[in-house]
C-alpha cells in the first residue's frame, strides 16, 4: 500500500497527549502517496498543526455532535477504506454518539486502557465517589456493542497485541503499531549518530522524571534514594531533574522536598509552572537516563502496565532514544530491549542508577541499545508496517 487518500484517522477528545499520538501516526501516513483525511476539532487542530506539515494530510474539522458524525460517515462512505480512530472516551453522550456511528468503512481503534475495553463486568468502585461509578458502568455496558462495530485493535507493542489475543476471545484482527517516528541524527560526516549525550559529555549524568507531577507516579521513592543515596554519594556527577509542573497538594509536597535538596547544594533541576515546549524538549533530548515511577494501582480492574495499558515515556524514547528505568511491575516491551532497566525498590533503585553513574562502559552499552532501538522506527520503516495493517483490512 503506498497510496493513503483513502485512509483516514478521527480524534475528537481533547485529549493532549493522545492528540500528540494521533500527530505521530498521521506523519507516518502522510509518508505515502496521496493525502490520509484527519476528522477532528480546533482543539485537535492546534496540536496538528504544530507537529504535521497541513499540505501533507486533508482535514475536516467540527465539534463533536451529531450532526458532525452524520458528516463524517457520508464522508467515509464515500472516500474512506479504512478508518483509524485514535480514542473513545469523555462523557455518557459522546459514547452514545459512537454506538450511533456507522461509517460503512472499516473501522480500527485503539483502545488504550484495554482492560476496560475487554473485560465486561461492572465495578463497584472507582475511588471516585458514586457518580463516578455510575458513569464508569454506563461506559462499560456500552463498549462492548461499539467494540463490536470495529474491525480491527491497534496497540502500540508486539507484547501487548499477544498479551490480548491470548487472554480475550475478539473477533477483530489485531495490530501493533508504536506511535514514535525516529528521524536519524547526522554528523558532520553523514553517519548516524551511535551514542546519546551520556557517551558523549563529561558533566554530570542527566537523570530525568518526565510528565506532570502527580501521585500516579511515585516520586517519593526516587527522592529517597537520591537524597539518602545517590546524591550524597556522587555530588556533582549526578543530576536530577523533575521535567513536569506540580498538579495538586501531592505536587506541591514533592517540589518542596525537590527544593529542599537543592537548597542543600545538590543539582536538582524543577519546575513550578507550564514549561515551554521548547525547554520540554531541550531537557527531554539533554538527558542520559529517563526514570518513570508509575505507582502501583490498587483499582478494583487496574490496567497491567506494558500489557494492557502504556506509558506514553516508552513510546518517546523510541523517538529521542535515551535509556530508561522503570518499576519491575512494568512489563518492558521487546521494543525497548537492552535499553530499559527495572527495579523492585528504592534500594534497587539507588543500586541501578549508581552502576550506571560509575561506569563510562554500562552508559555507552545502555545509550547505543537505545539508538539501535530507535533505528526501528524510522518513517520508512513503520510506514512499512502502518502499510500492511491497512492492507489487512483492503484486500
Amino acid at each position: 500500500m503506498q497510496d493513503v487518500s483513502r485512509v483516514g484517522f478521527l480524534e475528537l477528545t481533547n485529549n493532549h497527549g493522545h492528540q500528540e499520538l494521533l500527530t505521530r501516526y498521521l506523519r507516518i501516513a502522510a509518508h505515502g502517496d496521496g493525502q490520509p483525511t484527519l476528522f477532528t476539532t480546533e482543539v485537535g487542530m492546534e496540536k496538528v498543526d504544530e507537529n504535521v506539515p497541513t499540505d501533507d494530510i486533508e482535514t475536516v474539522v467540527g465539534e463533536p455532535s451529531r450532526e458532525f458524525f452524520d458528516r463524517i460517515e457520508r464522508r467515509c462512505k464515500r472516500d474512506l477504506d479504512v478508518l483509524f480512530i485514535n480514542t473513545i472516551e469523555g462523557t455518557i453522550g459522546d459514547y452514545v454518539k459512537y454506538l450511533r456511528f456507522n461509517p460503512d468503512c472499516a473501522t480500527v481503534l485503539w483502545p488504550h486502557n484495554a482492560r476496560a475495553w475487554f473485560e465486561r463486568q461492572l465495578v463497584f468502585s472507582t475511588g471516585g465517589g458514586l457518580t463516578t461509578t455510575i458513569s464508569t458502568n454506563c461506559k462499560n455496558i456500552f463498549r462492548p456493542p461499539i467494540l463490536k462495530r470495529m474491525d480491527g485493535i491497534l496497540v502500540p507493542f508486539e507484547q501487548s497485541r499477544r498479551h490480548i489475543e491470548s487472554t480475550y476471545t475478539l473477533s477483530q484482527s489485531i495490530h501493533a503499531l508504536s506511535p514514535s517516528v525516529y528521524d536519524p541524527v547526522e554528523t558532520d560526516e553523514g553517519a548516524n549518530s551511535g551514542t546519546t549525550s551520556a557517551a558523549t559529555d563529561d558533566g554530570p549524568v542527566r537523570v530525568t522524571i518526565p510528565g506532570s507531577i502527580v501521585d500516579r507516579r511515585d516520586y517519593d521513592v526516587v527522592l529517597d534514594a537520591f537524597g539518602t543515596e545517590l546524591l550524597p554519594t556522587f555530588g556533582d556527577d549526578i543530576r536530577l531533574t523533575l521535567l513536569g509542573r506540580p498538579q495538586g497538594d501531592y505536587g506541591e509536597r514533592i517540589v518542596e522536598r525537590a527544593a529542599d535538596l537543592a537548597d542543600r547544594g545538590y543539582d536538582v533541576q524543577y519546575f513550578t509552572e507550564w514549561i515551554e515546549t521548547d525547554t520540554y524538549a531541550e531537557v527531554f533530548q539533554g538527558s542520559d537516563l529517563l526514570l518513570n515511577p508509575i505507582s502501583k494501582d490498587e483499582g478494583e480492574r487496574a490496567e497491567r502496565w506494558g500489557l494492557t495499558w502504556n506509558s506514553g515515556v516508552l513510546f518517546d524514547v523510541l523517538m529521542h532514544p535515551c535509556p530508561m528505568i522503570l518499576p519491575d511491575r512494568y512489563s518492558i516491551p521487546d521494543e525497548l530491549d537492552g535499553a530499559a532497566l527495572s527495579y523492585s525498590n528504592g534500594a534497587d533503585l539507588a543500586t541501578t542508577v549508581a552502576a550506571i553513574v560509575e561506569s563510562s562502559d554500562r552508559q555507552n552499552e545502555l545509550a547505543t541499545a537505545a539508538v539501535k532501538n530507535a533505528e526501528q522506527c524510522t518513517v520508512d520503516r513503520q510506514f512499512q508496517r502502518f502499510s500492511r495493517i491497512v492492507d489487512a483490512h483492503t484486500s
